[in-house]
């Protein structure tokens, strides 16, 4: 028993071991930095040692000058009142994410996250502006992955909104409402709506799942967001140079797409891999190999693929 105590630290001691608050704590165990389990007692948890001083050494000041110290991106957290990491789960300007995610939307958790109590980011008519440059780029890449066309779309929708500039807290919310309907309408190659997020994308995704529309939408409250993941951090870098926030979000989406893994399959039964089952979706067909895997190169985003071997229930995806 006492070596095995000897391997985890309370919240309390891996705080004081790397002289931080609890909620920092909470912070580096969401990123995977500190591997936490719940007590004994089960009504709290503890934290690896071993983890809190590997991360306590990386956390050392670097003799070299301030200037010309490397910058580690798992390690940045930042004070903040938008949200807050703990045992519980995320917190959103103080309401428990778990709580809004039984009953509300995306856009009212980015409401909620932008602090907008004056204006409706999300009302009837605030639509994106789509000029014909815009909608011309968008046709020509239709086939191409979402996100390489949704850049190429942002890229001109600043010189399409007038109000794309504004430096009114006000005007950056309604403009935050506009950019999420663009975004989301060009991902999924369709207009914009007015409609809730989460059903346009369910429409598309999985018109004939009666649930995909309740767990889309709740899987966008719980991801609102992102703390200092890369592409958050780059978008966040980008509008404090002063870009518009149609500019701002496009380094993000480039960061968020260089990180993605080679694009693959792993098919498997109740037991073990599944060798010699097709894929098949979007004009493109694939075969797993040995262990289970198959390649998605060359498959469309979001396109739904059917696998199937005899002797099996055939089953469908969507390529991410």
């Amino acid at each position: 028993m006492k070596k095995s105590a000897g391997l985890y630290l309370s919240a309390r001691e891996a705080s004081a071991e790397l002289a931080i608050s609890q909620a920092t704590l909470y912070a580096y165990v969401s990123r995977g930095l500190i591997r936490s389990e719940p007590s004994q007692d089960s009504r709290s948890h503890r934290y690896r040692a071993e983890d809190v001083r590997t991360l306590k050494e990386r956390r050392t000041p670097s003799p070299e000058p301030r200037g010309l110290r490397s910058f580690d991106a798992d390690l940045p957290v930042m004070d903040s009142a938008v949200a807050t990491i703990t045992e519980d789960g995320p917190i959103y300007r103080g309401v428990n994410c778990i709580d809004l995610a039984e009953r509300d939307t995306l856009e009212h958790a980015a409401t909620l996250l932008w602090d907008v109590t004056g204006v409706d980011p999300f009302e009837q008519d605030n639509c994106p502006v789509v000029s014909d440059e815009m909608r011309a780029v968008a046709d020509a890449a239709r086939g191409a992955n979402a996100i390489d066309r949704t850049i190429a779309v942002l890229a001109l929708a600043a010189s399409a909104d007038p109000r794309a500039f504004t430096r009114a807290d006000e005007g950056r919310a309604m403009l935050g409402g506009r950019i999420m309907r663009l975004v989301v309408a060009t991902m999924l190659n369709a207009k914009s709506s007015a409609k809730p997020l989460h059903l346009q994308i369910a429409r598309v995704w999985a018109p004939e799942h009666k649930h995909a529309a309740d767990l889309i939408r709740r899987a966008l409250v719980l991801l609102a967001d992102h703390e200092l993941n890369a592409s958050t951090f780059t978008v966040r870098c980008a509008a404090s140079t002063g870009l518009n926030l149609y500019d701002a979000v496009i380094p993000g989406l480039a960061a968020h797409a260089s990180l993605n893994p080679k694009p693959t399959v792993k098919v498997r039964d109740d037991t073990a891999p599944v060798k010699g089952a097709t894929i098949r979706g979007g004009g493109k067909v694939g075969h797993t190999n040995a262990k289970g895997l198959a390649s998605l190169k060359g498959f469309k985003r979001h396109a739904l693929v059917r696998v199937t071997k005899a002797g099996y229930m055939a089953s469908l995806f969507r390529v991410p």
